[in-house]
């Protein structure tokens, strides 16, 4: 590969990177549109801010993918 080809692909790699980064998700996206990266206040929660997470069944298959993806 010439140096110009390389150059080219590290500009796009780069490229898809940085879009990566700075995402900017679109309000019709739902739950999707969280960052993938955990905010401070999502790991410092408390035990109030967790009463309203759903039950993990372990010996039983999710209802759906997107209940599992939901939850």
């Amino acid at each position: 590969m010439s140096q110009l080809g390389k150059i080219d692909t590290m500009q796009r790699a780069l490229n898809i990177v940085n879009e990566h980064v700075h995402f900017s998700p679109e309000a019709t996206q739902g739950w999707k549109s969280n960052s993938e990266l955990p905010q401070a206040r999502e790991i410092l929660a408390t035990e109030n801010d967790t009463k309203d997470l759903p039950e993990n069944p372990v010996h039983t298959p999710w209802a759906s993918k997107e209940a599992y993806l939901e939850a």
